[in-house]
């Protein structure tokens, strides 16, 4: 998945405004991507925004629902006594389906830009901004397909002095039709054709932009046990593009899974690490390369215990490599379906 973000603070005056945006990665694998603003500048609108940016981190490690987040955020917003008006978008996204959840507190609507340039706005699941003691927040559901770009935004792209906010979507939604660069030059394009002159307004963005896995990819991530689950994410869904029979891919994914928990456990001890996977097809074969730059100790892991005889039963070959830099363990197996067969 590829991410890029702009903020523009309003040009009028140099306090802080209340427009943010965060990403989270969730215990699950899934990710929270969150956008929203705090009506205002100065002192009060930057804390209240600071407050409900930890409160959301904290609520999303704890509900696997978006509804349930914004609700709980409403309920803090209301315990706050905020005067200001308050709006926010938050959606969860599983990187495996595509699917991504999304609820929305009287936030301008998401814009889903599709691989062939068609767009449309998100506007299912649209309620009160928080605070009103208004019924609890609907959540709603859709797929964002490999290609696509989901774009939040606030208010100050696309609301102008003398402009209807009507006039700014559309806009909006016509210029990202238009746009098939890379991300940070999609979100470059808009900013510049979107923002000029005086900023009256804070403007933030977040673009999301899923890919697919089919061909190579190399992953380097913290030797920390909280990468496994959106390793296993991200393995289990390029798995599934490239056509791996479920028991095959049930293998690999354990012997992976084995051979990463055992960096994670055994190759830096107390020390930070980084953990390196690889994976590539050729000729109907899975190439599953694992690196760690650490010092294993001989009676520890793939290096001593049963996660090596493991490994070899569920993989065709199996080779390390062990030094003075580090161990490199490199597994392959066959596809059981039209890319291979044994």
């Amino acid at each position: 998945m590829l991410l890029a973000a702009r903020y523009v603070p309003a040009s009028a005056d140099m306090e802080v405004g209340g427009d943010w945006y965060d990403v989270v990665q969730l215990p699950n694998g899934q990710v929270g991507l969150a956008i929203g603003d705090v009506a205002g500048h100065g002192l009060r609108a930057a804390s209240t925004m600071g407050q409900l940016r930890m409160g959301l981190r904290a609520y999303a490690l704890e509900e696997p629902s978006p509804a349930k987040v914004v609700s709980r955020l409403d309920r803090l917003v209301s315990q706050l006594l905020v005067s200001e008006i308050v709006t926010l978008v938050y959606l969860v996204l599983d990187l495996e389906s595509g699917i991504i959840q999304l609820a929305n507190a009287g936030h301008p609507p998401p814009l889903v830009v599709g691989p062939g340039g068609q767009t449309s706005y998100l506007e299912d699941g649209l309620g009160s901004p928080l605070g009103c003691d208004d019924p609890k927040p609907v959540e709603t559901s859709f797929r964002l397909v490999p290609g696509s770009t989901l774009l939040l935004f606030t208010d100050g792209l696309v609301e102008k002095r003398g402009v209807s906010i009507q006039e700014g979507l559309e806009r909006l939604e016509m210029l990202a039709a238009d746009c098939d660069q890379d991300i940070e030059t999609f979100c470059e394009v808009i900013l510049g054709s979107m923002v000029k002159g005086v900023i009256s307004d804070d403007v933030a963005l977040l673009a999301i932009r899923p890919l697919p896995l089919a061909g190579g990819l190399l992953l380097h991530v913290p030797a920390e046990p909280r990468v496994l689950a959106p390793l296993r994410q991200t393995l289990r869904r390029w798995l599934r593009e490239i056509d791996a029979a479920p028991p095959v891919a049930n293998d690999i994914l354990i012997a992976c899974g084995e051979v990463c928990a055992n960096v994670i456990q055994h190759a830096y001890g107390a020390k930070e690490g980084l953990l390196e996977i690889s994976l590539g097809l050729c000729d109907g074969t899975a190439e599953v390369t694992v690196r760690d730059q650490g010092c294993w100790r001989p009676s520890s892991g793939i290096h001593g215990g049963h996660g090596l005889p493991l490994i070899q039963e569920l993989m065709e070959s199996v080779e390390v490599d062990s030094g003075p830099d580090g161990t490199v363990v490199r597994m392959h197996r066959r596809l059981s379906n039209g890319n291979g067969s044994d």
